[in-house]
């Protein structure tokens, strides 16, 4: 008989590290020696699922639980030889957590510069931030740092600052 000799390639969400949503899309290549690729099995952390035919895009359902998730793809051609291969993405469907203090836990200030110690966690290491001040427009959006200052209006009175982690 001929031996095939069977290649491809399985990418997850066009090569993000990361994904907020269960539903990703695939993209494969395959290649063979001597047949056709025409069937592939896909499966999560290394169980495969039942045959199906071969395409290069497709919808898939990662498992359920976020942490670093693994597709798996065999790939199989019309002699019957076969190439397995996976990928991976980080599901991370939790928001940033944790916390501020404002000016150094100070209630009150003589200046309108006011630093923001921020303690916040996230699965995602691009965090983003942005503040508000007084229920006023968002600033844009800056990386995040465990320190940044907020200006807050010369006037007396109390403000109330926000701050939006975004992961």
């Amino acid at each position: 008989g001929t031996m095939s000799t069977v290649t491809g390639t399985l990418t997850i969400q066009a090569g993000d590290p990361y994904t907020s949503s269960v539903s990703v899309s695939l993209f494969l290549t395959s290649n063979s020696s001597a047949g056709t690729v025409t069937q592939m099995r896909l499966g999560n952390d290394g169980v495969l699922g039942a045959p199906e035919p071969f395409a290069s895009n497709k919808l898939w359902t990662l498992a359920a639980t976020d942490g670093v998730r693994t597709v798996n793809v065999q790939l199989i051609d019309s002699l019957g030889a076969t190439f397995s291969t996976s990928d991976t993405i980080t599901l991370d469907r939790t928001g940033p957590f944790g916390s501020f203090i404002v000016a150094g836990g100070a209630t009150v200030t003589n200046s309108t510069t006011v630093p923001l110690q921020l303690t916040y966690t996230d699965a995602n290491p691009g965090m983003t931030v942005r503040i508000q001040i007084d229920g006023g427009a968002f600033s844009a959006a800056v990386p995040y740092a465990s320190t940044l200052n907020a200006t807050i209006p010369a006037v007396d009175g109390a403000h109330t600052i926000t701050v939006q982690v975004i992961d």
